[in-house]
């Protein structure tokens, strides 16, 4: 995965690994037929991030957000080629986790229209380098034509420089600093400004008996104050833990029990 990268969450079939690797330039998804050697995965459109995956069955599921930022889940069944799957809330902007039970899978989500930001932009003479947060550097010409896309494990380092090396040559294809690449993911945070997260999250809960059709419960209808931070789901029962307002004077942890559809 590369000297600085660290795993975030694993899932398995018997047939297939996969893993949510972050890294000093983003998270990426990578997928393994042994446990032993792994290859980064394709997943989604240009621009897609994978923050949790989970596995039920012989099925393989990602959740995180696509290229225009919305909430976004995947399934697979080899950890290779993957599907997206429609959600039924359109303003699902954050999905931090997906877990499975023995019904199914959960997933709480943000409903408040919160997007993955990015790309950030990087000028360097006439080519345009952007940074997504899956960890990948396209580098564009001056017409906007793809002329590589490289991923962070691949680039070198001198000093505070970052070198994008051609994969056919070797051969340096940009470089720019550090302080560039901070500089353009700030630029790109302060389009948020005011209008990122405007009212708090507003959570929603989507469960699904195979991953693919998915239905939503606005957590709000069922229980006021309450900001869930995790979810199991069993044959009978859904049960949420997070933080409940009210719950003890000034707020604190509570757990929130519901029947499973």
């Amino acid at each position: 995965f590369g000297p600085d990268s660290w795993v975030n969450s694993m899932a398995a079939t018997d047939d297939a690994y996969v893993a949510t690797v972050g890294g000093q330039f983003g998270q990426s998804l990578w997928s393994s037929r042994d446990g032993i050697e792994w290859a980064r995965a394709e997943i989604g459109e240009r621009g897609a991030n994978v923050t949790s995956v989970s596995s039920f069955g012989d099925t393989l599921i990602a959740a995180g957000s696509d290229a225009d930022g919305r909430g976004a889940v995947w399934t697979s069944s080899d950890g290779t080629t993957w599907e997206q799957h429609e959600l039924p809330v359109e303003s699902v902007g954050w999905i931090d986790r997906v877990h499975a039970g023995s019904s199914g899978y959960a997933i709480l989500a943000q409903s408040d229209g919160q997007q993955n930001p990015g790309p950030a932009e990087i000028f360097v003479d006439e080519l345009t380098v952007e940074v997504g947060q899956n960890g990948a550097f396209t580098v564009l010409d001056a017409d906007g034509n793809e002329l590589a896309v490289i991923y962070g494990e691949e680039a070198t380092y001198e000093g505070n420089q970052i070198i994008l090396p051609d994969a056919e040559t070797g051969e340096m294809l940009v470089t720019f600093t550090q302080e560039e690449l901070n500089a353009a993911w700030e630029a790109v945070w302060r389009t948020f400004e005011g209008g990122f997260q405007p009212e708090g999250p507003q959570y929603v809960l989507l469960l699904s008996a195979d991953g693919v059709e998915w239905t939503a419960f606005d957590i709000a209808e069922q229980v006021t104050n309450f900001y869930p931070n995790a979810v199991a789901l069993g044959d009978e029962a859904i049960v949420m833990t997070g933080w409940s307002e009210g719950a003890v004077e000034g707020g604190g942890q509570a757990m929130w029990v519901g029947t499973a559809p």
